[in-house]
């Protein structure tokens, strides 16, 4: 069984009798009629319009209105049509933290600190997972080879600050009395 998505559609706001923006990211100019500077008269029918990519990976969209024309993000397009923003937040977040996934289901208001974080936590948390730490005694020798950071705090009863500390600056978490073993990130 394929699962279709629903498709809807809402004004633009500031441009409502001229562009629509979709719950799945897409844009749309409507049926118009237009004189042409040399007075041609044109009958121009709705189509969908495609957006380019901006040098950070977002689709942006140029709309026109009385001979103005304007960049517009998709992802605030759609987030200013279709999810409630009470608070007044100022930025749009991609969940999933995929810019060309402008489907609003995708989206959240964010605070800028909010986004800022939620921008390199995936990461953070994956590189986290990768490092490999080994466990050393009083002596520096290697006791146990443990894999992320996380794991390893919880294992030893510590926490990824101290881990860190003890393999990039040297503190002693044994003679400091802060652990019962040292750390050293690989």
């Amino acid at each position: 069984m394929t699962n279709i998505k629903q498709e809807s559609w809402k004004n633009i706001k500031g441009y409502e009798t001229f562009y629509k923006i979709s719950n799945l990211g897409r844009v749309k100019s409507l049926a118009k009629t237009i004189t042409r500077k040399d007075g041609e008269v044109k009958n121009l029918s709705e189509k969908i319009i495609k957006p380019f990519l901006t040098k950070k990976g977002y689709k942006q969209i140029v709309l026109t209105k009385d001979g103005d024309k304007k960049k517009h993000y998709i992802h605030r397009l759609v987030a200013q049509a279709f999810i409630p923003n009470p608070n007044n937040l100022p930025e749009v977040n991609h969940i999933n933290e995929d810019k060309l996934d402008n489907e609003v289901v995708n989206l959240e208001w964010l605070s800028r600190i909010d986004n800022m974080r939620h921008g390199t936590l995936q990461a953070r948390r994956a590189e986290k997972a990768k490092k490999t730490v080994e466990v050393l005694d009083s002596a520096g020798t290697v006791i146990e080879v443990c894999r992320g950071l996380k794991d390893t705090a919880m294992k030893y009863n510590t926490t990824d600050y101290y881990i860190n500390r003890s393999s990039k600056n040297g503190v002693d978490l044994i003679g400091r009395g802060l652990c019962n073993v040292n750390f050293r990130i690989k």
